[in-house]
């Protein structure tokens, strides 16, 4: 099957309203709950490195979500309405997505991941079935709780956790474990898929299967606004080959539209709705903000280079020598405003305050102003106040 011709250009300008519209930049259509944020991105991916606020925080800051981070931990204190997994490495999305998604998800519910395998040793099988027993229908339990029944010994050189983490961690993965909520210090508690009334069949048709597949990837265009092939397999982190049948299918169907950008060679897709939608978007007068590294909106750093002709790199990962002979600081966030991505701060806290300690503008872009107000807004959602150094 062909790749679909593009039936319309689409400039930069225009791509990125549809994308930052898309990503609950659009004041107005934003759902203030935490599965309706959820939804909106797509997922929301979970990082608890925490500089001045774990990853997650500070995507719902910039979306305006919550008034407060308060309000934020109280909403996702509880997993009644998302579920966590391994979507785009470990995030949230909504229960009602989650569904949608399950029959395809589902056929990898046999698989072992090769980190699990090995770490698990010669019998693999037998120690997560040792775990899965230990979960009865109303059971909720951490790695702490299962460790007593199992091997006290490292399991090599997977971050030196210990086999009962490493086995509920395969056991998630395969969905026969849903974790359950995550605790103040982020330790995850599992449970049986039903006692959050997830399903745990895995009987589906082919048919049922592509339709579930179509679903992922609706929902995939849908929240990336619009995107290349490659863009929107790694929103889910799903095989190219597969996620190519699928748009066409749905170029086809005429959900999806295929686009010729004026600022890309390969094709990009839409929907057809968030088309219609694009000549009532309205997301030229947001407050500038402080995006995540890890935010969904460039999570793919080659598509946000094509659209905002921004480089970033997360340097989190750089050696410090590295990020001294590169003059680049350690947790780095974009600032987007209504312009674009127009500067990186470098940012920490100092006595409970947010510290920028080092930043840069992009080319072509002079006011300092905006990056105050970010950081501000930020400081001010975190209960704190802005404290520069720079």
């Amino acid at each position: 099957m062909g790749r679909p011709s593009p039936v319309r250009t689409i400039n930069r300008i225009d791509a990125q309203s549809l994308a930052l519209a898309a990503q609950g930049f659009e004041k107005t259509t934003l759902d203030s709950t935490i599965s309706g944020a959820v939804h909106r991105l797509g997922a929301l991916q979970l990082d608890f490195v925490s500089r001045i606020i774990e990853s997650h925080y500070l995507v719902l800051a910039s979306r305006g979500v919550f008034n407060s981070v308060d309000d934020a931990r109280i909403a996702l204190s509880s997993y009644s309405d998302v579920v966590e997994g391994e979507y785009h490495a470990a995030s949230l999305l909504c229960k009602t997505d989650f569904l949608n998604f399950y029959p395809y998800l589902s056929t990898r519910r046999g698989s072992l991941r090769r980190s699990h395998r090995k770490a698990l040793g010669d019998n693999p099988w037998h120690i997560l079935q040792k775990v899965e027993d230990i979960f009865e229908k109303d059971t909720v339990a951490s790695a702490n709780s299962v460790e007593t029944i199992l091997p006290d010994k490292s399991a090599g050189s997977w971050w030196g956790r210990k086999t009962s983490r490493i086995a509920l961690d395969a056991l998630h993965f395969q969905g026969r474990l849903a974790i359950h909520h995550r605790d103040k210090t982020n330790m995850p508690f599992y449970c049986r898929p039903e006692l959050l009334g997830l399903p745990t069949c895995t009987d589906f048709t082919r048919s049922e299967i592509e339709s579930s597949l179509d679903q992922v990837v609706l929902r995939s265009v849908e929240s990336l606004g619009c995107g290349s092939i490659p863009h929107i397999a790694d929103f889910y982190r799903l095989p190219v080959k597969e996620i190519r049948v699928s748009v066409n299918r749905l170029v086809s169907s005429g959900r999806v539209v295929a686009l010729q950008p004026t600022f890309d060679h390969s094709p990009w897709f839409a929907t057809s709705s968030g088309l219609e939608r694009l000549e009532q978007s309205n997301i030229s007068d947001f407050s500038p903000v402080a995006l995540s590294p890890f935010d969904s909106l460039i999570w793919h750093r080659a598509r946000t280079e094509a659209l905002f002709q921004f480089h970033y790199v997360n340097t989190m990962y750089y050696s410090r020598e590295k990020r001294r002979l590169l003059g680049l600081g350690y947790y780095v966030l974009p600032i987007l405003s209504p312009q674009g991505i127009v500067a990186r701060v470098d940012v920490g806290k100092e006595e409970g305050r947010v510290k920028i300690i080092q930043y840069w503008k992009e080319p072509g872009f002079d006011d300092d102003s905006i990056v105050y107000t970010a950081l501000e807004n930020l400081a001010s959602w975190l209960g704190t106040e802005l404290e520069a150094s720079c």
